[in-house]
């Protein structure tokens, strides 16, 4: 299954050309580019149901409105996969990013890689574009440890890594410990759940910032 895995993302870089002396810049897109939290509260609310807060993950946390029961697991599952059937075009999107990477696209290359159904990535695509934020899109099931490194080895210019979650930080440490890494999340409920992403380089607040950090990044890279 890794391996089925592995080749359906190599096969999305293949459609993908990057020219090797620009800048890339590789960024996340969920509570980066879109809220996706603030999209799963209303479509929860519309069927009666709530997500506490309380940890980062689904089960146990997605309850009945009516009685504050969690709702079964099996029920989890079909809730997500509604919610990403219905509602990943949809999602708000997150304050300034669509301007900060139209701005960046003038000095570097820009690749949206996204931890979805692979099945989902039209979708995505469509979602994103209705904001301005039209470019490439792969989608990785896992750590994107992997990805990062295969991606960055196709420029010889720096690579810069921009996503929400610790764990993709510290699998993009190891498998790629050349790029730069850059920790943001919008949604502050999330940003206390999941805490500092200890492996990044740079941790951010705003897109004002993570566009001032890259600007940094490749001032110092050209000097």
């Amino acid at each position: 299954m890794a391996d089925l895995l592995a080749q359906e993302v190599a096969v999305q870089f293949e459609a993908i050309a990057l020219d090797r002396s620009r800048p890339l810049i590789i960024t996340d897109a969920d509570e980066v580019l879109v809220r996706f939290g603030a999209g799963m509260e209303v479509f929860l609310a519309a069927q009666g149901l709530y997500y506490d807060w309380s940890a980062f993950h689904f089960e146990g946390t997605i309850r009945r409105s009516t009685d504050g029961q969690a709702i079964p697991n099996h029920a989890v599952a079909e809730i997500r996969e509604r919610f990403l059937d219905e509602c990943i075009q949809d999602l708000p999107v997150v304050a300034g990013a669509g301007d900060a990477l139209q701005r960046l696209s003038l000095h570097t290359q820009i690749v949206i890689l996204t931890n979805i159904p692979h099945s989902a990535r039209d979708a995505r695509r469509v979602g994103l574009s209705r904001h301005g934020i039209d470019y490439p899109i792969v989608t990785n099931v896992g750590g994107k440890g992997h990805a990062v490194r295969d991606l960055a080895r196709r420029v010889d210019a720096p690579a810069i890594f921009v996503d929400d979650l610790p764990e993709h930080h510290e699998s993009v440490a190891l498998h790629a410990a050349d790029v730069h890494r850059i920790h943001f999340i919008d949604d502050p409920r999330l940003e206390k759940l999941v805490g500092p992403a200890h492996h990044s380089h740079f941790q951010t607040e705003t897109w004002v910032e993570v566009e001032r950090v890259i600007h940094s990044i490749l001032d110092i890279r050209a000097t």
